[in-house]
């Protein structure tokens, strides 16, 4: 019978010695209690001594910090120095294009050795009791494919259907589809997850969005401005189970993109001029190469996006984003910009006097200029070319500055 007292208070209560493992970012519903913080306040009102430690070595993802910290980093959870993943690392990460091709790598896997590999997913479809005859529903459908959740606890179900509280352990516990609810606190060899519909990248504002809508987990969904976060920190856990492995299939194919902009390639510049860009020994980066007449559509929209080019990681700032735009005309040829150059550019930075900006007229056409001095509260976009048809442009309502040229990656 539960005493009416917080359970955090009675451990500490009945204990000499109480050791507590937090990690904050493990939470994933709205109503769970037991951070870091709390349980330090409640010591210190009980007036006991407190001691915090960090765990620094960690043994999922075959030892690979840098892993959890690229997830954290991507995610946006946690700023670290693992912006890009690096596919020479010995842990194995893949994004594959069909939940068919993760299946069959998920069993695969399991084959050879029993138990060591599950299929897992984003809480977004509905979960069923299971049929008359005990079998399951296929509630998780993504076009052909179609899967079922773990068995429901409590129910009678068919042979060789584990219930939810044995499916991490079970055999054929590899023929259902498991939730954070049933891995949280388990860990595989090799893990692969499904990226839901409910949380996305958004390419235009950089920023990951929550659409509660997608979600089918009532509790999670009703948790408001703490939603986003909470789905973050649910795909961080279903990532991070796997030892040795961990495969990946997105729905959202733009947060797909967004991820594999952040893996390093190792792709050589075989289009571009050698003396400018780096070898193939050199560790790169995609970055999207987007049209300079998006039509309405956002610069970094996904219609707008005409290639990813590979870039050398070392050419890229910590925490900035970038695209890539292709210059045309000889109205900044004085300023060292080519018709045909690529322009590697800094995403969202407004610029400072005197430096090449990448402007957005109108939502229809972008053009590259210097950025001019102010006056009377605004700055002309100002032409640097020996071909005197060009003009400074003076910015209208619904012209935006969308970035910096931060260098000249090559010329035609």
């Amino acid at each position: 019978m539960w005493s009416g007292t917080p359970q955090i208070r009675e451990l500490i209560q009945t204990s000499k010695i109480g050791v507590f493992f937090i990690d904050d970012n493990q939470n994933v519903r709205p109503n769970e209690t037991g951070s870091a913080e709390y349980i330090k306040d409640t010591a210190v009102e009980m007036e006991y001594e407190v001691h915090e430690y960090e765990l620094e070595a960690q043994f999922r993802c075959s030892g690979s910090e840098a892993f959890v910290n690229w997830i954290n980093n991507t995610f946006g959870i946690k700023r670290t120095a693992n912006v890009i993943w690096d596919q020479k690392e010995e842990f194995d990460f893949q994004i594959v294009d069909s939940p068919q091709e993760l299946y069959k790598k998920i069993t695969q896997k399991n084959a050879e050795k029993q138990g060591s590999a599950r299929l897992v997913a984003g809480f977004c479809w509905p979960w069923s009791k299971p049929n008359s005859d005990g079998t399951l529903v296929n509630d998780v459908r993504i076009g052909d494919f179609q899967m079922p959740w773990e068995g429901k606890d409590g129910y009678k179900l068919a042979p060789g259907i584990p219930p939810a509280s044995l499916w991490p352990d079970d055999p054929n516990g590899v023929n259902q589809i498991g939730s954070i609810y049933t891995i949280q606190g388990f860990e595989f060899d090799y893990v692969g997850v499904i990226i839901g519909p409910d949380l996305i990248y958004n390419f235009e504002n950089q920023i990951w969005i929550a659409l509660k809508e997608k979600s089918a987990d009532s509790v999670v969904k009703r948790s408001g401005d703490k939603l986003v976060d909470l789905l973050k920190n649910t795909y961080r856990v279903l990532l991070t189970r796997g030892m040795k492995g961990c495969y990946v299939y997105f729905i959202d194919k733009e947060t797909e993109k967004f991820f594999k902009s952040r893996i390093e390639t190792g792709e050589s510049y075989r289009r571009y001029d050698a003396s400018v860009l780096s070898p193939i020994t050199i560790g790169t980066v995609r970055i999207p190469l987007v049209g300079l007449a998006p039509c309405g559509n956002p610069l970094l929209g996904e219609e707008n996006i005409e290639e990813y080019i590979p870039v050398p990681k070392a050419k890229l700032r910590p925490g900035a984003k970038y695209f890539i735009v292709r210059a045309q005309g000889d109205s900044m040829n004085l300023a060292g910009i080519e018709d045909g150059d690529l322009l590697l550019c800094r995403y969202g930075e407004k610029g400072e006097t005197g430096d090449r900006v990448v402007a957005l007229l109108g939502g229809e056409n972008v053009t590259i200029k210097e950025y001019g001095p102010r006056k009377k509260g605004v700055r002309l976009l100002l032409p640097k070319s020996n071909n005197k048809k060009h003009k400074p442009i003076t910015p209208g309502e619904g012209d935006s500055i969308q970035g910096i040229v931060q260098e000249v990656l090559k010329r035609s």
